[in-house]
């Protein structure tokens, strides 16, 4: 779904939006439709969920969780080949958009800035082997040895072992300091494993982070990209 700035309105900034597990292509349509007003052309994608509720996180079928993961870096890249030069890029994604976004951000495109919000590092290593409650349901009954196999078979396909390859490019890191799903240290897992310039803010909220604030600082941090980048500032947010 494409969102256009009014007629006679400049695009100055490009936007991605990639949805939570939970939520779908008009998860971010309000924020998008606010941004068109400010120049800001948006594409909504859709990652076409459609999980085995038996087998969620596909610990049984290593392969067909691969291909997923393959098909929405595909959609990422697309819409980005799509949407062309006319103005910056920047992708943003929330929760399991962002896990997807840490992975496109290592493979080189058009898109030069990413705004990662609640995002799992490592989903395959969240399944095989955290506490909480979703990923002790999913891998319930299952046998060692296919848990095994699936980590083999996917741990890869995780941003924890890719981004270090996506050295120019921009993150900015949005956590929230309540969130079940990701604790500090998990947080922690996906800034160490950038390399380029990042910036990170961590917010008195939970895992759908959707408090004002952090908006707002994703509307300075599009705007900021409609400027000549000189890296190193930052506006206002915690630079590392």
């Amino acid at each position: 779904m494409l969102i256009c700035p009014p007629p006679g309105t400049g695009v100055l900034a490009q936007v991605i939006f990639g949805h939570p597990a939970s939520g779908g292509q008009t998860t971010f349509f309000d924020e998008a439709t606010a941004l068109a007003k400010i120049g800001v052309r948006s594409w909504l994608l859709d990652f076409d969920f459609e999980r085995n509720e038996k087998d969620p996180a596909n610990l049984s079928n290593p392969q067909r969780e691969i291909e997923f993961r393959k098909k929405c870096l595909l959609k990422i890249q697309e819409a980005s080949i799509l949407l062309g030069d006319r103005a910056p890029q920047i992708y943003i994604g929330k929760n399991f958009g962002a896990f997807v976004g840490g992975m496109a951000a290592s493979m080189g495109n058009k898109i030069s800035r990413y705004i990662l919000i609640a995002g799992l590092p490592d989903l395959t290593n969240f399944y095989v082997s955290s506490d909480h409650p979703v990923a002790v349901n999913a891998r319930t009954g299952v046998p060692k040895e296919m848990l095994k196999k699936y980590h083999e078979r996917t741990h890869i396909w995780n941003p924890t072992q890719l981004l270090s390859f996506g050295k120019n490019t921009e993150i900015f890191f949005q956590f929230g300091d309540r969130d079940p799903w990701i604790p500090r240290e998990t947080a922690n897992q996906f800034i160490y494993a950038a390399k380029g310039p990042k910036t990170i803010k961590f917010y008195d909220d939970d895992h759908d982070l959707n408090c004002e604030q952090a908006r707002l600082d994703r509307v300075n941090f599009i705007q900021s990209s409609c400027l000549p980048f000189e890296r190193g500032v930052s506006l206002s947010h915690e630079k590392q």
